[in-house]
């Protein structure tokens, strides 16, 4: 493998690990302003609390169908998720 191309890998991937941060903030910030705890939102996810924390940690990521659900759940726009931006 290139050296240029691994280069580029490992910026993508802590790109990725950037942004699943970010995210994560944002789903705990969103979780606590409704004043729900990890347990209740990750019942109504249909994931564990153990995932669901490791999610806003920026551990994991969701699939785009959880990243809906949640929006509806937590009742704010898919744009607000990622971007932490109201679009």
């Amino acid at each position: 493998m290139k050296k240029s191309t691994s280069i580029r890998r490992k910026v993508r991937e802590e790109e990725g690990a950037e942004l699943r941060r970010k995210i994560g903030a944002r789903i705990r910030e969103l979780r606590k302003s409704k004043n729900m705890t990890i347990k209740e939102l990750a019942e109504q996810m249909g994931v564990t609390a153990g995932f669901l924390g490791m999610v806003e940690r920026g551990h994991r990521g969701f699939a785009n169908y959880r990243i809906l659900l949640m929006s509806k759940i937590l009742d704010i726009s898919v744009d607000y998720l990622i971007t932490g931006e109201h679009v």
